[in-house]
């Protein structure tokens, strides 16, 4: 409406200057991956018409808030220190979903989506599931077939079976939390994977796990290299570490 209704526009340089030198603000690009239910608190407290006795309730809401999450991170930390005593017969999971990577195909002036799913697992190599029928799915089927392949894989290093398999994720209910993923996990006992399973979910808007690092050094790649991006195997590629590199396991659509 402005752009259509004013001949004059404003220029860039004076709104730094009014708002910048005049009032000392400043903007910045919206925070991602950050958390709601603190942000939203973080807001309510910042209303200079509160109350004293409603700023005392928001402020405990924050730190309990802000102890759940930091409560969740100890007993990751607290779980892979057990998992780095050889003795203990348990192993450690983390697991995520990777945004959507773009593959532009030489033949193709489009962009078609490739899906890739990290899985770390502690003290081991890390797992990256590719899938390059191009569809680019997400869902909970999809991440239990990928976790299964991966649990297969660990067998095969000998890396399991063990007493307790101990898995952390976020508690996205189109991923991890839904009823494959219980199926999964009894199946899972019942071929000997492991005689208990816990699956602990990290409070939501708190979720960065060990796996999630991995997801930098990958994005770096789109910054970089996008134009060399042609086929999956070139995220792997491009992808790969001279230190601690990719175990890759393709996966099909059948």
């Amino acid at each position: 409406m402005y752009e259509t209704e004013v001949e004059d526009h404003v220029k860039m340089w004076l709104y730094r200057d009014i708002f910048g030198h005049d009032f000392n603000l400043s903007f910045g690009p919206p925070c991602a991956d950050s958390c709601a239910t603190y942000d939203g608190l973080a807001a309510q407290l910042s209303d200079l018409d509160l109350q004293d006795v409603q700023r005392s309730k928001l402020l405990t809401q924050k730190e309990m808030h802000v102890c759940n999450a930091d409560s969740g991170y100890k007993y990751l930390n607290a779980d892979i220190k057990k998992s780095k005593d050889t003795s203990a017969p348990l192993e450690v999971l983390t697991f995520n979903m990777q945004q959507t990577l773009p593959v532009i195909p030489q033949s193709f002036s489009g962009i078609l989506p490739e899906t890739v799913m990290v899985c770390s697992c502690v003290l081991h190599q890390l797992f990256i599931h590719g899938d390059v029928g191009g569809k680019g799915k997400r869902g909970s089927s999809d991440v239990a077939s990928a976790t299964l392949k991966v649990l297969n894989e660990l067998r095969k290093k000998t890396i399991l079976p063990v007493n307790e398999l101990i898995l952390w994720s976020n508690g996205s209910t189109g991923q991890n939390k839904n009823f494959f993923i219980v199926v999964l996990w009894s199946y899972t006992i019942q071929k000997g994977f492991a005689s208990k399973i816990r699956h602990i979910f990290l409070v939501s808007g708190h979720t960065f796990l060990p796996c999630d690092r991995d997801f930098s050094h990958i994005g770096k790649m789109k910054r970089t290299h996008i134009n060399e991006i042609h086929t999956s195997e070139d995220w792997i590629q491009q992808s790969a570490r001279h230190e601690k590199p990719f175990f890759v396991l393709p996966m099909k659509r059948q």
